[in-house]
């Protein structure tokens, strides 16, 4: 190769460093998922999820917040005093029925078997779940009502509130703020170029090489693919709820919590755990059908 060729090669490796590392002055600030609800029978609970997404340098901190308040104000649910989740240790009561979980890390189990299912509505047990995600400079909050719908509404993102102090500086500046008040991102950005450099200039010298240096590829092994069982316990709760459904009810589809039936009259069955067992309750009205 020629010294031209080289310098040639070389200058425009530098150019896609550059790209790059100006590329990533302009990341997007972290935020979280939609909190997602799904039900565990076997522990008679509703597990509720959340994830960060994008790059979150340093710790993350969740908590999460059970406030046990009607949230079915069109049906004849209630809120039940009881239904206090202390089967999850770790818990403190922040006043009234309301109780914080700081120690469960990005996954909340709400246990409600122990719960009073005749207060149930449309959305499960009434009651709100909370998580407040904090990290460097960033804070996003997640909301669910019930214990029934799949996924609650979007998070909401910004930096962190007076009462929840950051752990370190901001990810990145503010809007509108210049390259010079960006503080360690500012000095991250020249680092990050030439390592950028350093690598794209290996790659290119890598590939320029004649195809015969370069080792041959591996054969790849055929992977079978493996199909997992399906969970015995939901297809035998399935077959426990259409037996015992009752006449002239029709049966409806898995709602993410409890299988789902409806009367000739568009009324609303849901089957669900009781301290007996699974029951069809008429969330209409709030009885017992089975």
């Amino acid at each position: 190769m020629s010294a031209r060729a080289a310098m040639r090669r070389l200058g425009g490796a530098a150019i896609l460093a550059f790209l790059a590392a100006g590329a990533s002055s302009g990341a997007p600030p972290p935020r979280i998922t939609a909190v997602e609800a799904v039900a565990v029978p076997a522990k008679h609970a509703t597990e509720y999820q959340v994830a960060p997404v994008g790059s979150q340098p340093g710790p993350i901190d969740f908590a999460w917040t059970l406030r046990l308040v009607r949230v079915d104000t069109g049906s004849r649910a209630a809120v039940d005093p009881g239904c206090t989740n202390a089967q999850l240790g770790g818990g403190t009561k922040e006043g009234g029925l309301v109780f914080t979980w700081t120690n469960v890390g990005d996954t909340f189990l709400w246990y409600h078997g122990d719960c009073d299912h005749r207060d149930v509505g449309p959305s499960g047990h009434q009651g709100t779940v909370t998580v407040v995600v904090t990290g460097r400079g960033w804070q996003c909050t997640g909301s669910f009502a019930g214990t029934d719908a799949p996924v609650g509404p979007p998070p909401t993102c910004g930096k962190p509130s007076a009462s929840s102090p950051t752990k370190g500086a901001p990810l990145t500046p503010p809007p509108g703020a210049s390259s010079s008040s960006g503080g360690g991102l500012s000095i991250w950005i020249p680092i990050v170029g030439v390592l950028t450099l350093v690598v794209v200039a290996a790659a290119w010298w890598l590939l320029s090489r004649p195809r015969a240096l370069l080792p041959a590829a591996a054969p790849t092994a055929e992977v079978t693919p493996v199909v997992e069982a399906a969970e015995p316990i939901e297809g035998a709760l399935e077959a426990q709820a259409r037996d015992s459904l009752p006449e002239g009810w029709t049966f409806g589809e898995h709602n993410g919590s409890n299988w789902t039936a409806t009367s000739p009259d568009r009324q609303v069955g849901v089957f669900h755990s009781t301290r007996a067992g699974y029951r069809w309750l008429n969330a209409t009205t709030g009885e017992y059908l089975t």
